[in-house]
C-alpha cells in the first residue's frame, strides 16, 4: 500500500467531519451564503498563517526543490481573498497560533502538507460550485485561494504524491500523525470561526 492510499485510509473520519464543517454540503447543493464564504476563508487563513512558514521554511533543501516549495505559498492569495470579501486578517489568536506541536522533520512537514495540497486540490472543484452559485455571483470575487494552480493542479499535485510516496516506511507514523494533527486544527478552527461570527 503506497503512503497516499494509507494517508487518505487513516484519516477519512476526519476529512468527512472537516468536509462537513466547511460546509461542503451547501457548496453542492448551492446553497452557500457569502456569510458562509467568509467563515470558510477566516478557517483557511488561520491554518495557513499557522503553519505555513514552519512548513515550506523548514523543508530540507532537497524535498523544497522536488516541490518547487515557493510555488506551494497560499497566504498571499487567502489575504487577497479577504480583502476582496470585505475583510481585513484578524488578529492573530496566539492560544491557537504560539503551540505547533509537529516534528521539526522533512517526513512530519509532508505529513501536514499532505492535508494542505488536498485542500488545494478540492478547491478545483468548490470554485467551480461557488461560480455558479448565484448568492456568490453577486459578489464578483476571484477566489484566489481555490483557483491558486489553476491549469497546473494535477501536476503539482502528482509531484506533491511522488515526493511523499519515496518517504520511507520507518517514516510512516511521523507523516500520519502530522496529518491527524493538521485535521484535527483544521477542526478546531472551523469550530472556533463558527462560534466567533455567532456571537
Amino acid at each position: 500500500m503506497v503512503l497516499q492510499k494509507h494517508l487518505k485510509e487513516s484519516t477519512a473520519r476526519l476529512h468527512a467531519e472537516l468536509e462537513k464543517l466547511m460546509l461542503v454540503d451547501k457548496i453542492k447543493d448551492g446553497s452557500l451564503t457569502f456569510a458562509d464564504y467568509q467563515r470558510m476563508l477566516l478557517t483557511n487563513y488561520a491554518l495557513h498563517r499557522k503553519y505555513e512558514c514552519f512548513l515550506l521554511e523548514g523543508l530540507s533543501p532537497e524535498t523544497a526543490t522536488q516541490l518547487e516549495m515557493d510555488k506551494l505559498r497560499k497566504l498571499p492569495s487567502l489575504e487577497k481573498d479577504l480583502m476582496q470579501a470585505g475583510m481585513t486578517p484578524p488578529a492573530k489568536d496566539d492560544n491557537f497560533e504560539q503551540t505547533i506541536q509537529l516534528e521539526n522533520n522533512d517526513a512530519a512537514r509532508l505529513g501536514a502538507m499532505y492535508v494542505f495540497e488536498g485542500a488545494t486540490l478540492g478547491g478545483n472543484v468548490i470554485v467551480k460550485l461557488l461560480r455558479l452559485n448565484p448568492q456568490m455571483q453577486t459578489h464578483q470575487l476571484n477566489y484566489f485561494y481555490y483557483s491558486q494552480y489553476a491549469d497546473n493542479l494535477v501536476t503539482y499535485w502528482k509531484n506533491f504524491c511522488a515526493v511523499l510516496n519515496q518517504q520511507q516506511i520507518s517514516a510512516w507514523p511521523s507523516i500520519l500523525s502530522a496529518a491527524q494533527i493538521i485535521f484535527e486544527d483544521f477542526i478546531k478552527s472551523a469550530k472556533t470561526t463558527k462560534d466567533n461570527l455567532a456571537e
